[in-house]
């Protein structure tokens, strides 16, 4: 089992070295957003690169066979899949969908990511920066970790699917991300993370969980919590669903409880 935080430093390295990738420059129009935008219409083995800001979006169902699919290295950025499908070899094969480096302003929306280790991973990059970057409207399927998002300030992961999996949203140094209105089911303990539940922050604080619906593996392997934060981190309105526990939060501040009382 490689530990969480060892293979954040691996990728970083990594991805320092995916500066200088080819970009598409075919404009045409995507169909869900209905603006003019770059079709991306093929993955190339070192990755597709975005360092300008703009609009792209996926013409057709692709899959990725490097490190990163797409690699986003610059701000303000709407990435949209398109009602299509991004896919991996499968988590093992230790692979990101979406990697953004040092960015803020990037969206992803309106498709699917499977099969991947991370499926959307957000890092500071050499500039430093994580910030207000969203995802919304995308189905994860089988990702280890679905989204990850290291030393972020302000970023939303709002009305996805994310099922199966290790970890459905994993933080760490995070202040003041939000997760809401999204549907988490079946994480479990069976990949190299080890831990098998909705959401997950380390070292983090301010972070707000909203209005989720997570839902306990009925197989062998899950966790007996459905979010693991820290109490500076608040829950609100989420429900629970398979879970011994009657509330299955561990950490983190429940405040409609708190409010209860």
């Amino acid at each position: 089992m490689i530990p969480i935080m060892k293979r954040h430093v691996v990728l970083s390295l990594i991805a320092a070295g995916l500066s200088l990738l080819s970009v598409a420059s075919a404009n045409a129009w995507s169909v869900a957003t209905n603006v003019p935008g770059t079709a991306i219409t093929s993955i190339p083995a070192g990755g597709f690169a975005i360092t300008k800001s703009g609009n792209y979006y996926l013409a057709t169902n692709l899959t990725v066979s490097g490190l990163a699919g797409i690699v986003v290295e610059a701000s303000e950025v709407t990435i949209d899949l398109n009602g299509r499908t991004l896919s991996g070899a499968g988590p093992a094969g230790f692979q990101i969908g979406i990697l953004v480096l040092g960015e803020q302003d990037v969206i992803v929306q309106q498709g699917d990511i499977d099969k991947f280790a991370y499926g959307i991973l957000w890092l500071p990059g050499i500039a430093g920066v994580n910030a207000k970057n969203r995802v919304e409207d995308v189905n994860f399927n089988n990702n280890e970790i679905a989204v990850m998002s290291e030393s972020g300030t302000s970023n939303w992961v709002k009305q996805c699917v994310i099922d199966g999996g290790d970890v459905g949203v994993y933080l760490n140094d995070d202040i003041g991300t939000r997760v809401s209105h999204s549907i988490f089911e079946e994480q479990q303990r069976s990949q190299s993370v080890g831990v098998g539940t909705g959401i997950m922050t380390v070292a983090s604080k301010g972070n707000l969980f909203d209005e989720n619906l997570i839902a306990h593996s009925t197989s062998p392997g899950g966790n007996a919590f459905g979010i693991i934060a820290s109490k500076a981190d608040k829950v609100r309105f989420d429900t629970f669903v398979n879970y011994g526990l009657a509330v299955p939060i561990l950490g983190a501040v429940d405040l409609f409880a708190a409010s209860a009382n």
